[in-house]
């Protein structure tokens, strides 16, 4: 398959090919953890987990690195925040 792209735009065509979702607290979606939290550098709980889910990438663009580079940056966005502990 392949991806629409519009050149009547006169600019670089731009499309989204792939997406994920980052949550970064103390509740995370359907999930109970067992145990004690770990903890950010700062010793707020709240900051420390991430949980990382949902990742798509179009069809036309899968088995290209796609996924791999958005589940990167997506490590590299939390560990900023502050994040130690990345669930999926």
């Amino acid at each position: 398959s392949k991806l629409p792209a519009d050149p009547s735009l006169g600019t670089p065509s731009a499309l989204v090919v792939g997406t994920l979702d980052l949550n970064v607290g103390r509740r995370l979606p359907a999930e109970e953890l067992q145990g004690r939290l770990p903890l950010a550098s700062d010793g707020d709980a709240a900051l420390a987990r991430a949980y990382l889910s949902n990742v798509c990438v179009a069809g036309a663009m899968q088995r290209q690195g796609v996924a791999r580079k958005l589940i990167t940056l997506a490590q590299q966005v939390a560990g900023r925040a502050g994040v130690t502990h990345l669930y999926v």
